[in-house]
């Protein structure tokens, strides 16, 4: 967990987004909950990739991932989210939860998840997601 911390922070500074976790707050309920699964990707004795699924009584979600450029270059997070669908099948589970993304403030986040086979669901008014950064902008002052 501490290398996930600090992968977190590192990602946040780099892609500019506040964090949506305090991984020292949730740290404990991380490693005494069983439903938790923890995995990382690891190329030559480098942590690329750490992600957390969370297996609920029908599926796996996805609840929290960070990684490094070399997670990028050897496509460490592909890895990690077969691992949790394979998990969830060897379970006999319905499926496996991607979770959402903003596809406009968040674009390779998106990409990824679409690029696996994801399917687009829009949940919530739609004006959230409107295609002008103005208008999103605007939105953001008043959430």
């Amino acid at each position: 967990l501490s290398e996930l911390k600090k992968m977190y922070e590192l990602l946040t500074l780099r892609k500019s987004f506040r964090p949506g976790v305090d991984i020292d707050q949730i740290s404990q309920i991380l490693i005494n909950d069983q439903r938790f699964i923890i995995l990382s990707a690891i190329y030559d004795d480098q942590i690329a990739a750490i992600r957390i699924g969370y297996q609920s009584a029908n599926d796996i979600i996805d609840f929290l991932a960070a990684s490094n450029n070399l997670a990028i270059k050897t496509y460490a997070n592909y890895l990690l989210v077969w691992s949790l669908i394979e998990k969830a099948n060897n379970l006999n589970l319905d499926g496996f939860e991607f979770g959402g993304i903003d596809p406009y403030s968040n674009q390779g986040v998106y990409l990824f998840k679409r690029g696996i086979g994801a399917e687009l669901s829009i949940n919530g008014p739609l004006w959230i997601y409107h295609k002008s950064p103005i208008v999103r902008k605007i939105i953001g002052i008043f959430n």
